[in-house]
């Protein structure tokens, strides 16, 4: 019987070791690193992409990714790279009018408005589009997880 209390004080001192390493919070300075590192992936992923690069997005895109786009179509990490490979969807430029970035532990959230020249099928799709992009550390590594844009419609109150 003495065993027993013994393993259990084991097992609790383990708990409050393992505990007490993953309770301290990030540093504002660690948030800004994270903003910075996110917003650096996303302006190399908007340079390849413009070029019908898809090198970026094979490498950053996380295997169980998936984009939704404004007619709100659900594409995988596969499709959505096939369609900049093959020109389905050509970009010709991303102007990004703001970028917002918010950090939860390994999940970044970026908020953004771009104004973007691109074709889809060959018809024109340019205009502003606002995005929400989520980002996860898998690995040591930032992958994007999700993308979501919708067009903004300048008629609408």
């Amino acid at each position: 019987m003495r065993k027993v209390p013994r393993v259990a004080f084991v097992l609790l001192c383990t708990a409050i070791s393992m505990l007490s390493q993953n309770t301290t919070p990030p540093t504002v300075s660690d948030n800004a690193s994270v903003e910075q590192q996110v917003k650096q992936l996303e302006q190399q992923i908007r340079s390849q992409v413009v070029k019908g690069e898809v090198s970026g997005l094979d490498q950053y895109l996380a295997d169980d990714y998936v984009s939704i786009n404004p007619a709100g179509q659900l594409f995988d990490k596969g499709e959505s790279i096939q369609m900049i490979k093959t020109g389905r969807v050509k970009y010709t430029s991303i102007d990004v009018k703001d970028e917002r970035v918010r950090t939860y532990g390994n999940t970044a959230i970026l908020n953004g408005l771009a104004n973007t020249k691109l074709t889809v099928d060959g018809q024109d799709r340019s205009g502003d589009y606002r995005v929400t992009i989520v980002w996860v550390k898998q690995n040591g590594q930032w992958k994007r997880v999700s993308f979501q844009s919708t067009r903004v419609l300048s008629d609408m109150k």
